[in-house]
């Protein structure tokens, strides 16, 4: 079996490395992006299992990445799990608003968790919000 695709959009390289390092020790293949415009040129011939995404961006917003994916069909349904610091009450809920899996501090929870969590995606792909602290209601 193909392992899942995750593409990682996150302007922090140090931390993106992590991230994919963490990944795929997990068993998926982490695609890695350093912002939503180089997002953009990949998804013209890919379409990721997964999408871990930040908000503060440089250029285009992840908010602004997440509203242009909605709007079209080729990646309306593609899981989005925002994992930012900016995790202010009108970004969260306009996040969920446009149908994310969660929304998750990075200064709450550890690589790891957030890990467990899209590993728990996969697992059962209706349940949303499994990490500890995780709000979907503003």
């Amino acid at each position: 079996m193909q392992p899942k695709t995750i593409l990682i959009i996150e302007d922090d390289q140090a931390l993106t490395e992590a991230i994919s390092l963490k990944l795929d020790r997990a068993g998926f293949q982490p695609i890695m992006m350093i912002s939503a415009e180089h997002a953009m040129q990949w998804l013209s011939d890919h379409i990721p299992d997964l999408i871990w995404l930040d908000i503060l961006l440089p250029g285009m917003s992840g908010i602004d990445f997440l509203e242009y994916l909605r709007k079209d069909e080729r990646y309306r349904s593609i899981p989005v799990l925002i994992v930012s610091v900016s995790s202010g009450p009108d970004k969260m809920k306009r996040a969920f608003e446009l149908n994310i899996i969660d929304f998750i501090s990075k200064s709450d929870h550890e690589i790891k968790d957030v890990v467990g969590q899209v590993s728990a995606y996969f697992e059962d792909p209706t349940r949303g919000g499994v990490v500890a602290g995780a709000q979907k209601n503003t």
